[in-house]
């Protein structure tokens, strides 16, 4: 007889009894697929299992900021940021200690995130600048003119201190 392992794990899992035949293979195949056999197309892929959660990735509401503002860590994880602003703006990025609380990562380092600012105005000189602040370094240029986008990639660095690289 198996055992359920917690009722709303992210991942079904059962624990087998000593005495149950284990078949690895199986299980390593609901844990990777959701589904006991090899998928035959990514449609076979539960949402719910590992490569699930990988292929389909938990995209929330994008953040909209159109005036001069301090983003949060909350804000940045959205990973889309979009500015439609009537004149140049200031985004300040969160501070080194706000993003480490939001985070949650601990001591470790060396993790980051990509996100995305959107300036989609059309006003002339609305350029959309993001802004170091205490503890968080810019590398990169930190303006996104009227009509494009920027992708950065913001990493920790050490406790309470981050970095954000303007990827493209």
């Amino acid at each position: 007889m198996t055992t359920p392992i917690g009722s709303s794990t992210s991942y079904p899992a059962i624990t087998p009894n000593l005495t149950d035949t284990a078949d690895i293979q199986v299980a390593l195949r609901l844990l990777s697929y959701g589904i006991s056999t090899d998928p035959s197309t990514d449609a076979d892929i539960a949402i719910n299992s590992i490569f699930g959660k990988i292929k389909y990735r938990v995209q929330p509401s994008a953040t909209v900021s159109s005036s001069t503002a301090t983003l949060t860590i909350d804000q940045l994880l959205t990973k889309i940021i979009q500015s439609a602003p009537s004149a140049a703006i200031n985004l300040t990025l969160p501070t080194g200690s706000l993003s480490d609380t939001g985070i949650a990562v601990g001591t470790t380092t060396n993790v980051a995130f990509d996100w995305s600012l959107i300036n989609t105005s059309s006003t002339t000189g609305a350029t959309v600048n993001l802004v170091a602040s205490t503890g968080h370094t810019i590398i990169g240029s930190a303006a996104v003119a009227i009509g494009t986008s920027g992708l950065f990639r913001t990493r920790k660095t050490a406790t309470n201190t981050f970095v954000t690289y303007r990827i493209c």
